[in-house]
């Protein structure tokens, strides 16, 4: 990936964005010189770019890569290309018999987010499994 086009992108989200850098740097939990840098350099956790598209609007994968649309019009559909892109081989919500079900998905769904955003930790999400696993034998 070419750096200058990416800073391109992400200064056009910071500048032109629907927040003031102030917000960004609150919402990404980082000082405000820290979104500076992100403009000046480039370098962005992977974590605080799909922060940054939340609270812009602006996609992950346009803001990454340059493709697709700019602007997100499902967060849902946002999220999951942010995890697909960053998490390959991640499980992928409807794919299973589990993931065939409205509750099964809004289970799904919500544990990856937790787990994407780091609000759920590893060992966690080893309980929560022997926890369902314990639930499935019955």
């Amino acid at each position: 990936m070419t750096i200058e086009p990416f800073i391109q992108r992400l200064t056009e989200c910071i500048v032109d964005g629907p927040v003031s850098q102030t917000v960004i740097a609150d919402y990404c939990g980082v000082t405000k010189q820290s979104v500076g840098g992100w403009k000046r350099n480039g370098y962005i956790s992977r974590e605080n770019l799909m922060k940054l598209s939340e609270i812009t609007g602006y996609r992950y994968l346009w803001l990454k890569t340059g493709t697709g649309p700019k602007l997100i019009d499902d967060p849902d559909k946002n999220a999951t290309e942010f995890r697909t892109e960053e998490y390959e081989g991640s499980y992928v919500t409807g794919s299973g018999s589990l993931g065939n079900s409205d509750e099964g998905q809004d289970l799904i769904e919500a544990i990856a987010q937790a787990a994407a955003s780091k609000q759920i930790n590893k060992k966690a999400l080893a309980h929560l499994a022997a926890f369902f696993r314990e639930l499935a034998k019955g």
